[in-house]
């Protein structure tokens, strides 16, 4: 009887059990994933949906990050399916993911809690390619679809070149390629990040048209061009910048338009120094190919009356950030005055091409014939490695007048004498003591300070080139004043002269101080304070 029991107990048991087991089962959710793409170009995006059954509730536990991609949540949806009268539901979550950097990437698995458990996708395999497989998209598709096709638009980065030295530009141009479907650029999101590159954008108009890519056929949309001037030499990457659009999704008995990123891809350019110890002197890092020239009409100036010269610089390469024509070869008592004047740059297969103007008002002092000199410029042809010269003929004017139009009010003849106030003339001469005054007193302050810092007092003076001594002076001035421009073309006559010594144990510093220069010169912008000082310590400590 009691074995009879027992046997009862246990089978009863063995039931209840079982029963547990298979109630068990059905509360374990079921968790699958898929990956749209399993090669995606470096740009491009493709969407990771994972499906979890049977579970009531669910809440992912942590997204995994891999360097080189982007992956970001993008939505649920939840769907019921009914299979031999049981019905099951399930929740599919979407997350996009974007490759920036070409490779094999794993994907690690995604964690979900389900109904207080935890559950794991498999991971996943995802290829980066530099421009992608072919896709043919079928008729009517959206831009970027779901798992139906395969995404229509991508993005395109072209670069002038992948070498370059320098200061010599580069353009970059962002294009949207699209097979179909409708979308809309929203903005640039982010430009590309180059380190060791002046990043300036350029204004193009460009037609679109139609490109045959990876065996497809894309309409071809021009975005954005950037010029870049390498400032650092060696192995330099331009990481690709993204824009955001709005996509028209098909399909959808509500369309609506959901926004999307597109990262173009990155860049890498091998950048070279321009070779520094074979550069000529009036050398300030301009790279390219350019002529020039002066127009000046032949009519005769008075005596400190204003002559108007303009110089026209054309050609190919660095225009955005290059620096005004030298003068040299003058003869005769003139002053002359420069700014810049109008410019037109436009963008070619070859790069940046098109004329710079300066003007340059030449004023003479006195009265003749007198000789203004050329305009010339140096710079680095990357084309053939050498330095070149580009210079204009001479420039000469003729002053009339006796030489008395520097003070004279007013003169109608020869009989009439001047008209003057005595309190104005008065007024104007107690100015200019008050400003020789202070001139004065300036001036021995500033020689007091030059000499104090420039040598111990019980050091011997020794001799100095006269030459050398101004262009310290005048760097040190032009630092006071915090004239950076002044400051660099004193510094520039001051390494010229240094240089041409040739003395090994100031080579170092030299080089120092060009670089500094070069990269402010091809950056377009003002030095420092910080730098203006350790130029200038370096350049006093080398002359004395």
């Amino acid at each position: 009887m009691k074995g009879k029991i027992s046997r009862k107990t246990g089978r009863a048991l063995g039931v209840v059990l079982l029963v547990a087991a298979m109630a068990g089962q059905a509360r374990a959710a079921n968790i699958d994933v898929e990956l749209d793409d399993r090669v995606i170009a470096a740009g491009e995006t493709t969407a990771l949906k994972v499906k979890i059954s049977d579970a009531a509730e669910i809440r992912p536990v942590s997204i995994p990050s891999v360097q080189g991609l982007e992956i970001t949540y993008a939505g649920m949806s939840r769907s019921i399916e009914i299979v031999n009268w049981k019905k099951s539901m399930s929740s599919v979550f979407t997350f996009h993911i974007t490759g920036f950097r070409t490779g094999t990437y794993t994907v690690p698995p995604f964690v979900f809690e389900t109904d207080g458990r935890r559950a794991s996708t498999r991971k996943l395999s995802l290829t980066v390619s530099k421009s992608g497989p072919a896709r043919p998209t079928r008729p009517g598709s959206s831009v970027f679809p779901d798992s139906e096709g395969p995404a229509s638009v991508r993005s395109l980065a072209e670069l002038s070149g992948r070498a370059a030295y320098c200061g010599e530009p580069l353009v970059m141009r962002y294009y949207i390629l699209s097979s179909g479907g409708r979308y809309k650029v929203e903005g640039i999101e982010k430009p590309p990040e180059a380190r060791g590159f002046v990043v300036k954008e350029q204004e193009e108009e460009q037609e679109d048209g139609v490109v045959a890519l990876d065996g497809a056929e894309y309409s071809r949309r021009h975005l954005v061009t950037y010029i870049l001037i390498p400032t650092v030499s060696g192995r330099q990457t331009v990481e690709g910048g993204s824009c955001i659009i709005s996509v028209q999704e098909s399909g959808s008995f509500f369309p609506f338009a959901r926004q999307r990123r597109l990262v173009f891809e990155s860049k890498d350019i091998d950048v070279r120094d321009i070779p520094v110890a074979g550069a000529p002197g009036g050398f300030n890092g301009l790279v390219g190919e350019f002529t020039i020239a002066a127009d000046c009409s032949r009519d005769p100036v008075p005596v400190y009356g204003e002559k108007a010269v303009t110089v026209t610089v054309s050609g190919r390469g660095n225009l955005l950030t290059m620096g005004k024509p030298e003068i040299s070869g003058g003869a005769g008592k003139v002053r002359t005055i420069s700014e810049e004047g109008e410019s037109s740059i436009r963008l070619t297969s070859r790069g940046v091409e098109g004329d710079r103007k300066f003007i340059f008002t030449a004023i003479p002092e006195e009265k003749g014939e007198i000789n203004l000199g050329s305009f010339y410029l140096v710079f680095f042809n990357p084309r053939t490695g050498k330095f070149e010269t580009a210079r204009t003929g001479d420039i000469s004017l003729t002053a009339t007048g006796d030489g008395k139009s520097a003070t004279r009010m007013d003169f109608e003849d020869e009989t009439r004498g001047p008209d003057f106030n005595p309190l104005l003339i008065g007024g104007i001469i107690a100015l200019l003591a008050v400003m020789i005054v202070l001139v004065v007193l300036w001036e021995r302050r500033r020689y007091s300070i030059v000499g104090a810092g420039g040598r111990d007092a019980g050091q011997k003076e020794e001799p100095e080139s006269p030459a050398l001594i101004d262009y310290r002076k005048e760097m040190f001035a032009a630092m006071q004043k915090d004239d950076s421009e002044g400051f660099l073309r004193s510094t520039e006559r001051a390494l010229s002269s240094l240089e041409k010594e040739q003395k090994p144990e100031n080579a170092e510093a030299l080089r120092k101080c060009r670089e500094k220069i070069y990269a402010s010169r091809f950056g377009g912008g003002a030095l420092t304070r910080d730098d203006i000082e350790e130029i200038y310590k370096a350049v006093a400590r080398i002359i004395g």
